[in-house]
């Protein structure tokens, strides 16, 4: 395991290790909106049966609060037409009424719409967001801190080194331009409700650079580079 020392992150003291320290002070100092690459990228998510490897060039520090403004007015404008063909591909859609469809398409709409909202709003109150707030640490547009975590009574929470938590990983948020799969992967099938599916028909008929976002969550051990502002970020040492 890499030495670790006690840092200060918007306030709040950490461990990190010296690479991970490296990291983020690149990062931070990389300008707003540009273009980056990360190559040889392997998502962490759990929704994979086998993991693809990806090149991606992305827009990197972007500002997530612009961001929620721009996908509010995206679904503002979007309309069951525009999801139409990702009914027809569901049975679990297609098998459904015009008039159940249609409610459907209302009701995953509207909780989208609201969702944006109550984060606009500064609404921290719900179990997920209470969560998030536990577990990551947001230091600029664009950029957060995961934080190394346990289940606690049926929640997470970090874990705890003489009182302070411990970087896991670096998330970059960023809009993807390009992605090149060097490796394809298998995603896992997932017994969705009816609603959720709605909501991914929804979200991927506005998916764009601009009005949505993904994470690459960056370890030691999943990309093999990160150029950002002429700048290149290796994976050695980014994990505690």
């Amino acid at each position: 395991m890499n030495n670790r020392t006690l840092i200060k992150i918007d306030d709040q003291n950490v461990w990190a290790n010296a690479d991970q320290v490296e990291a983020v002070a690149t990062l931070l100092e990389t300008r707003k909106g540009g273009v980056a690459a990360v190559e040889g990228y392997q998502p962490s998510s759990k929704d994979w049966i086998t993991t693809p490897t990806m090149n991606v060039q992305f827009i990197s520090r972007i500002s997530y609060a612009k961001m929620m403004e721009r996908k509010a007015a995206a679904l503002a404008t979007v309309s069951l037409a525009d999801v139409k063909d990702a009914i027809a591909a569901e049975p679990k859609l297609s098998s459904l009424t015009g008039i159940e469809q249609r409610a459907l398409f209302a009701e995953a709409l509207n909780a989208e719409l609201a969702s944006i909202e109550k984060t606009q709003s500064g609404d921290r109150s719900d179990a997920r967001r209470q969560a998030s707030d536990r577990c990551f640490i947001r230091i600029s547009d664009g950029i957060r801190i995961h934080l190394e975590t346990e289940k606690r009574d049926g929640e997470t929470h970090p874990v705890l080194m003489n009182g302070y938590p411990t970087i896991a990983s670096i998330l970059v948020e960023a809009h993807f331009l390009n992605t090149t799969y060097v490796v394809e992967g298998q995603r896992k099938v997932v017994n969705s409700r009816p609603l959720t599916l709605m909501k991914n028909a929804i979200r991927r008929a506005i998916d764009r650079p601009g009005v949505s976002f993904r994470s690459l969550s960056l370890k030691s051990d999943n990309f093999t580079s990160l150029k950002v502002d002429k700048r290149t970020i290796l994976p050695e040492g980014l994990t505690a």
